[in-house]
């Protein structure tokens, strides 16, 4: 079960509001962090997390945030 910080961490990092958090979103958070990260280093973090090859490697549905809150 999520938190209800950890649900508004992930709709804040989630800019394009797909559910997911995109290579591009992991950009803009180590950004946002004042983390310096080549493209290279970014790609390799995202490849490490993006467990099932989709491009995306954090996922939220609205059902899993309904049942946070039961």
């Amino acid at each position: 079960m999520l938190s209800m910080y950890s649900i508004q961490v992930f709709i804040d990092l989630n800019l394009d509001h797909s559910g997911k958090i995109s290579v591009r979103e992991l950009g803009n958070i180590f950004k946002a962090l004042n983390v310096r990260i080549t493209d290279a280093q970014l790609k390799g973090v995202a490849q490490q997390m993006d467990t099932d090859g989709s491009g995306m490697f954090a996922e939220i549905s609205a059902n899993t945030i309904e049942s946070s809150f039961v």
